[in-house]
């Protein structure tokens, strides 16, 4: 008579059920160890979420004793891959010298890690000359961080005509903020 043996009996088991069956270890490649995908990940996979809708305000002020102005630029933007942005915007701003201009502005951005390179184009109506004046502008400016929260950018306005009745002159300054 032949004795039952549990152990060749289990090995047996284990011979036929390997051809179906299959394990994997659980160690570094287990949920519980794997990183959780940013966001930031996820614009190299689909081309469509590359653009970034951005809404923020821009200050300027000059207080000087014979002259004050103070100056608020609303704009928003599309923000491609952190890289590149397009946007538009409007100003009112209002001068012990000019009175009231208002007007609005396109603009292109170039970010270089925190430094960014800025072209724009800005159109105004000056209230006391009842003149309307534009200007082409280039920035350079510097953020505060990646997410671009805060940023402080410098420029030169080229058209003479707008020079003189900027209460700024040729020489632009400017602090951001984004909301």
């Amino acid at each position: 008579m032949t004795q039952f043996h549990s152990n060749s009996f289990a090995v047996f088991i284990a011979l036929i059920t390997s051809v179906s069956c299959y394990g994997q270890y659980e160690g570094l490649d287990s949920f519980e160890n794997k990183k959780p995908v940013r966001s930031e990940d996820l614009y190299t996979e689909n081309p469509l979420y590359k653009f970034s809708f951005i809404t923020s305000v821009e200050i300027s002020t000059l207080p000087t004793q014979n002259n004050g102005s103070f100056s608020i630029d609303p704009q928003i933007a599309y923000w491609w891959n952190k890289r590149f942005m397009l946007g538009v915007g409007s100003q009112i701003g209002l001068s012990q010298e000019f009175g009231l201009s208002t007007g609005g502005f396109g603009f292109g951005r170039v970010n270089i890690n925190r430094i960014f390179l800025q072209g724009e184009y800005r159109l105004l109506y000056i209230s006391s000359a009842k003149k309307w004046v534009r200007s082409p502008i280039f920035l350079i400016g510097y953020m505060a961080d990646e997410a671009m929260n805060q940023w402080v950018s410098f420029g030169i306005a080229q058209n003479p005509d707008f020079q003189r009745y900027s209460p700024y002159g040729f020489f632009l300054y400017r602090i951001g903020f984004k909301f």
